[in-house]
């Protein structure tokens, strides 16, 4: 053993120590080395006596010299120096690589959320994974997923072994001697399998759910084993798994497992072969204030995915999941970066307006400065995405999903090098209906009434100028039954998402606009000077593409139809449409606002249910309020664990219906 990895495994670091263990091999394998040591080194939660295990809290941090591991190796220097300085200087051989944040930016930071292949693992189990593995002539990418799956496999043995010690469930032993390593044979152990590599996957995405199990379902009732899988992803914070749309008794035995869990964030896909039990399931579920599900349409997203991505096969978008929040992914296959970056687009207005838009001499000149300022924008963040993919291909390989994403042992492709079937990034737009609304006010006061000049609307706005906010209240605003309105809302957001139609990424990927604003509408308001729309300096942008709360009128179909006329159609990584519901609303009501949203074009809709009183007095009573749910831009969250009051006030402030 060199030098290196001796200080690593001295000071209780296996995972670093297996990186430095033989420096003249490749990234890819130092890294496979590196994952190898953490799974043979660390040590699951206590078993709970349940029907699957892993269970309990992850261990991703276990080993304090790397944070995430399952996203790529991130060294922790700070940690490590505590220990070591001399390991804290070893480890600054590997930087991290990251994207910056721009003031003008909304992003994720070069975050990717994933959806391993469970379904191919079921059937060919990790034995049959590495017969796949021998056959590639690429040595580092075979002797890197070998050395990995050692490492799985002495993590599998200390589950089996831990549950055998503990008198655990003798179907779970059984299982558990199958599976992953050869291929599931019941549903039992399809489930079993699907929670381990769910696990060794860090707990990010649970993915097809209904449709991968049913090949093994015989007509049990699993809902037990269901809901004990639903709570080690709600305990991990883990994120979506999708239904549908080819619905079979998997589904329903999923909408009754989830009922009052408030992950993993379930995303029904609706087509008109729902069945009204269905809908009574997802209603009672709802109903709980658990959030559960989020309705997806499904002609719409098939429509919009076909249109972008052509080349692909019908096979591979059917296989479409939204990952993390909601982002467009394709479960098993892909490689999309969620949240890689975004623009802030109210950010750049309400500097346009200030540095440059009082010189402007119409409305239309106004707009198209800005609409060319917005694109500029654009533009720097995309290179920006497309120079991170390019270093993070050349230096952090991934060696985990390089093993569980279809294709890149078929490839021999590293998955950060463009390995994954389909390719690309969800880039983040905020503040789309403060800009709406905002250029509806600038073209009333200051173009059509010469109620004031642009300098002197800037002048009122900065100095909260109460008269001057009253006016803006009369402007016309996104939400109103109005033509003129509905048609600008259209303009401007195809005019705003055309930058991105047709762009490429490395890896011949796809950039894929999206507006999930889950709790970040507080932070991206946070930089952003007092706006024409009503909103005051530094005050929380709008939740998505819903109406903002002040301007909410008549009742939920007004939401919804005012947010059809945003172009969904261009909204390729997914727009959130928020809406809170009473906890009285029936399966009847539910469907109809569901059906006739996605009738209009509509593409998502997720629903809270739970009264303004309630939220209320959690945020004065939050003892009393522990198990409280709310809906944020495309997950679920307990009231009392969003991020700031001012996120919760805001959330309290959505109209109820």
């Amino acid at each position: 053993m060199n030098e290196k990895a001796k200080l690593f495994y001295d000071i209780g670091e296996p995972m670093a120590a297996g990186l430095f263990e033989d420096e003249k091999a490749s990234d890819f394998e130092r890294f496979s080395r590196a994952l190898r040591r953490f799974w043979e080194y660390t040590v699951p939660a206590e078993y709970d006596g349940g029907p699957l295990y892993p269970c309990g809290v992850r261990i991703t941090n276990a080993m304090g010299a790397f944070s995430h591991h399952s996203i790529s190796l991130i060294c922790d220097y700070n940690y490590v120096s505590s220990k070591s300085a001399e390991a804290g200087e070893i480890l600054k051989t590997y930087p991290t690589p990251f994207i910056g944040e721009y003031v003008e930016g909304h992003g994720g930071g070069g975050y990717t959320h994933s959806i391993p292949h469970y379904e191919r693992v079921l059937k060919e189990g990790f034995d049959g994974y590495a017969e796949r593995i021998k056959k590639m002539k690429d040595a580092s990418l075979r002797n890197g997923l070998l050395d990995l799956l050692e490492g799985v496999k002495a993590y599998h043995k200390r589950i089996l072994d831990t549950v055998i010690e503990k008198k655990g469930e003798e179907r779970l032993i059984e299982a558990l001697r199958q599976v992953p390593f050869k291929p599931a044979r019941n549903y039992y152990e399809a489930i079993v399998c699907w929670n381990f590599i769910f696990y060794i996957d860090v707990c990010d995405n649970p993915g097809l759910l209904d449709r991968g199990l049913y090949p093994y379902y015989k007509g049990e009732d699993m809902t037990d084993v269901l809901r004990a899988f639903f709570t080690n992803v709600e305990i991990n914070d883990g994120w979506t798994a999708a239904l549908g749309p080819d619905y079979n008794p998997v589904t329903v035995q999923c909408l009754k497992a989830i009922k009052g869990i408030r992950k993993p964030n379930l995303e029904f896909r609706v087509t008109d072969a729902v069945t009204d039990e269905m809908w009574e399931l997802a209603t009672e579920s709802l109903v709980t204030g658990c959030g559960q599900p989020a309705f997806y349409n499904e002609a719409g997203i098939q429509k919009m995915l076909t249109a972008v991505m052509p080349y692909e096969s019908k096979n591979d978008i059917f296989r479409f999941c939204g990952g993390g929040c909601t982002e467009t992914m394709f479960a098993g296959i892909s490689n999309i970066g969620s949240l890689d970056g975004g623009v802030n687009i109210a950010y750049v207005l309400a500097e346009y307006m200030r540095a440059e838009g009082e010189g402007k001499t119409s409305f239309k000149e106004f707009y198209e400065g800005y609409l060319e300022k917005a694109r500029e924008a654009s533009e720097t963040v995309m290179k920006t995405i497309d120079d991170y993919r390019r270093y993070r291909a050349k230096t952090y390989p991934h060696p985990m999903r390089t093993l569980l994403i279809d294709d890149c042992i078929e490839k021999e492709v590293e998955y950060n090098a463009g390995g994954a079937r389909i390719n690309g990034s969800v880039f983040n737009i905020a503040g789309m209906i403060n800009c709406i609304d905002s250029m509806l006010a600038i073209k009333k006061l200051v173009f059509e009434d010469r109620y004031c000049t642009l300098k002197e609307m800037n002048a009122m706005l900065d100095a909260g100028d109460a008269a001057f906010y009253a006016k803006l209240k009369g402007c016309p605003h996104f939400g109103q039954p109005d033509d003129d309105v509905n048609s600008f809302a259209h303009e401007f957001s195809d005019k705003i998402l055309s930058v991105f139609y047709g762009r490429r990424l490395f890896a011949n990927g796809y950039f894929l606009p999206a507006s999930i604003q889950f709790n970040t509408y507080v932070f991206t308001g946070s930089v952003v000077k007092a706006t024409p729309d009503g909103r005051k300096a530094f005050e929380p942008l709008c939740d998505c593409i819903a109406p903002l709360n002040s301007r909410q009128t008549g009742g939920p179909s007004a939401v919804m139809e005012s947010a059809s006329h945003i172009c969904q159609q261009k909204f390729t990584g997914i727009p959130v449409l928020n809406l809170r519901l009473s906890k009285k609303t029936k399966p009847e009501t539910l469907k109809a606002l569901v059906k006739g949203y996605f009738e209009l074009g509509g593409l998502q809709v997720q629903i809270s249910c739970m009264s303004q009183e309630e939220l209320k007095d959690a945020l004065v009573r939050p003892e009393c309020h522990e198990d409280l749910v709310v809906r944020i831009g495309g997950y679920s969250e307990y009231f009392n664990r969003l991020s700031s009051r001012e996120l919760k006030e805001d959330v309290i402030k959505r109209n109820e219906y």
